[in-house]
């Protein structure tokens, strides 16, 4: 499911979740024709549902009103909502990613930039080649992260990236030098990542696979923040390390008297 924002729209933006964002976008191009997606990544569907909640109860005082309801609508700035989306990932101890699966038999991926996590479901196959590389909104670019390929009939390998030649990430990621335009040739996660490059995992489902992933790179993302809160300047390092409760934290400082959410009302998905 994708989590989104458009742009700006007179004075708002428009934040939202679809399982489809191409079919979502058409249908607000009857009443906006050139309206663009400013910001989408593609999350579990479990994952966008809680974090567009606590999204809305976040910035719900900044929500424009029609016909006396609150809208999914919000007079603020994208960077600012953008360092909402982050600190909500953060909180649910969830990393922004993108995966990039790719099938060499069929010579194509299932998308554009991004794939559909309903195919996770399956074991991979010799022929299947992921590519997973790190949001945007942490470090300004595109991060890659790392390649998982099919070892044996039971383990699949992490292959990190570190440095790397934009020639070389081509043919890493398997994908042609334009989409690449946006990445960075290095990755400043590879220290908190290293001990697991080359490490094989059972391939038991693409699904359970992604999930360990997930956890790992959370980790990786929570010790840089710690040791190098200058370089995310999106991401709350309270949010990340909280050093006091969770109740008392102001998440995302969007503006000096950005009001303070009760966070209690909400659990963290690592933990369900």
């Amino acid at each position: 499911m994708n989590l989104y924002v458009t742009d700006r729209i007179n004075y708002y933006h428009k934040v939202g979740i679809a399982e489809q964002l191409s079919e979502r976008m058409m249908t607000y191009h009857t009443l906006v024709p050139d309206l663009e997606c400013a910001y989408s990544v593609n999350l579990p569907k479990k994952i966008a549902k809680s974090m567009e909640k606590l999204i809305k109860k976040t910035i719900g005082h900044y929500s424009v009103f029609r016909n006396g309801r609150t809208t999914e609508c919000y007079n603020l700035k994208l960077n600012d909502i953008k360092k909402v989306i982050l600190n909500v990932s953060a909180f649910f101890k969830y990393p922004l990613i993108n995966i990039r699966f790719l099938n060499t038999s069929y010579g194509g991926s299932h998308t554009a930039w991004r794939s559909d996590r309903k195919i996770f479901e399956k074991r991979i196959n010799y022929d299947d080649h992921f590519f997973v590389y790190l949001d945007k909104l942490y470090f300004g670019k595109y991060i890659p992260l790392m390649t998982i390929e099919k070892m044996s009939p039971k383990k699949v390998k992490i292959d990190l990236i570190n440095n790397i030649t934009l020639e070389k990430l081509v043919k890493k990621a398997n994908w042609m030098e334009e989409y690449l335009e946006d990445f960075r040739l290095s990755n400043p996660l590879f220290e908190k990542l290293k001990n697991y490059n080359e490490f094989l995992l059972s391939n038991s489902s693409m699904k359970k696979i992604i999930s360990f992933l997930e956890k790992i790179i959370f980790e990786a993302i929570k010790g840089y923040a710690h040791e190098n809160a200058s370089r995310m300047p999106l991401l709350e390092r309270s949010i990340i390390n909280p050093q006091k409760p969770l109740r008392s934290i102001q998440l995302a400082s969007v503006t000096q008297n950005f009001k303070y959410f009760n966070f209690d009302k909400f659990k963290s998905l690592s933990d369900s």
